[in-house]
């Protein structure tokens, strides 16, 4: 398999969960799924333009796609579980942003995107601090260190 099948296999099961996702909406009281609202739509969204962009260049053809890189795709799922592992100690700001930094960086090997890989990883940590706490006032663990914004 290609990684553009993998691509476009993954586009279609994140679909059809957020389908089933935001059909279950409307059981419940608009105020108590404000959050899954501000998450939910945005996801679908992006994933059907993802599915839209690889469908098109898998029907144009014009780039050739690479087979399916194991290794590379084993670290990436390591890294995944690293940031799930580390949830509590280091908490989700400073885990969100070690994963969003180091994780595009070790499988990129681009030095200069670093200051990128990281203006991202605070960004997203920043943003979902806030909705979580906007959504459902959730507290996310802080670690340690004792790292959070709201």
């Amino acid at each position: 398999m290609t990684t553009r099948g993998l691509r476009i296999l993954w586009n279609v099961a994140i679909l059809a969960g957020m389908g089933v996702y935001i059909a279950r909406f409307g059981k419940y009281p608009l105020q108590t799924t404000l959050f899954p609202r501000l998450v939910g739509y945005p996801v679908l969204a992006l994933a059907l333009l993802s599915l839209g962009r690889e469908v098109i260049a898998l029907i144009s053809r014009h780039s050739a796609e690479p087979r399916l890189n194991l290794p590379q795709l084993a670290l990436a799922v390591a890294f995944g579980l690293a940031y799930l592992a580390l949830w509590q100690l280091l908490g989700f700001a400073l885990d969100t942003i070690w994963f969003l930094t180091v994780t595009p960086w070790i499988l990129s090997r681009q030095t200069r995107q670093l200051p990128v890989y990281f203006g991202v990883g605070v960004a997203t940590a920043a943003l979902f601090s806030f909705l979580f706490h906007l959504g459902s006032g959730a507290i996310l663990p802080r670690g340690i260190f004792n790292v959070g914004w709201i």
